[in-house]
């Protein structure tokens, strides 16, 4: 462990802030997606969506995962795969080749995201991961309030794909940071693989999504009968990985206070930020008829008040 801060929480930052920023920086152009592809609203919004749910459905596993082959080179695959998942999107037909890029996106997201936290934690002492941490917390929110900022200003510039071949370097150079500076961890061999966790934990995820998608679009019976199937995921979930010597999540951590207040602030937040960074952009251009060029002034007040 390094006892001061290093070059070795690049890697980390930078995985971060392209995750973050790619999350964010597209909402802002997805009427202009819209438009493109002849679509409705209902479908151009799984291109946001369906990169959140691959993260958050395979975030658990890759973490599960990393322990038994290496954080170190998880996180590199990672990065390299959200790269190449940029790159293909820029180059996307369609919108549905859009949105399967998109996922592929989300899958190296996921990997990454799942081992930022744990390498700080193995790579520098108590002393210095208060530091590490914020550095990586100010480079996600960073990236969070200046994206539709920088996605207005590329998209009215270079078009909206250009947004992709600036990420795809970024997380590019993550890659060989990670496989450059970080230190290679001891693996603990997974004797039993917890394959019915790490299903139910997908399937969860995937009836959560669901439910707000049918909310959405005004099947509210259907929605009820999803969030229950959700519900009941969680708990053969939970009970799963008490059964299991091996589990996906430790079931202990349900009982921490902090944990769960820390989840429900996190919760609160996304749904927030998603809010105002997601439907904002449609209501400005169906609504009011404001064009991106002309949004971008609405963010960068947003920014400078943030």
């Amino acid at each position: 462990m390094k006892d001061k801060l290093s070059v070795a929480i690049l890697p980390m930052a930078l995985g971060a802030f392209s995750a973050a920023l790619d999350n964010n920086v597209l909402n802002i152009c997805l009427p202009l997606l819209a438009k493109e592809f002849e679509t409705d609203l209902g479908t151009v919004q799984f291109v946001s969506s369906s990169y959140v749910f691959a993260i958050c459905s395979l975030l658990l596993f890759f973490a599960y995962l990393s322990a038994s082959i290496g954080r170190k080179y998880v996180f590199s695959i990672g990065v390299t795969l959200f790269s190449l998942g940029s790159l293909a999107v820029a180059f996307s037909p369609n919108i549905f080749m859009l949105i399967l890029f998109r996922i592929i996106q989300g899958m190296g997201a996921a990997m990454f995201m799942a081992n930022g936290m744990a390498l700080i934690n193995s790579h520098f002492s108590n002393e210095v991961k208060g530091r590490a941490f914020g550095i990586i917390f100010t480079a996600t929110s960073v990236a969070s309030i200046i994206g539709p900022v920088v996605g207005g200003v590329i998209a009215t510039m270079w078009g909206w794909r250009a947004i992709f071949f600036l990420i795809t370097p970024m997380g590019a150079l993550a890659g060989v940071l990670a496989l450059k500076l970080l230190d290679k961890e001891d693996q603990k061999p997974i004797t039993s693989f917890d394959l019915i966790g790490s299903v139910l934990s997908i399937l969860d995820v995937f009836a959560f999504f669901s439910c707000f998608y049918l909310v959405k679009s005004r099947y509210p019976l259907l929605a009820l009968v999803a969030l229950a199937g959700a519900v009941a995921l969680c708990y053969f979930f939970r009970n799963s990985q008490r059964e299991n010597p091996n589990p996906v999540l430790n079931p202990n951590i349900w009982g921490q206070e902090n944990f769960r207040q820390a989840n429900m602030q996190s919760g609160l937040i996304f749904a927030i930020m998603m809010a105002v960074s997601v439907v904002l952009p449609f209501y400005f251009m169906m609504f009011l008829g404001t064009p991106p060029p002309t949004q971008v002034w609405f963010w960068l007040l947003w920014l400078f008040r943030s």
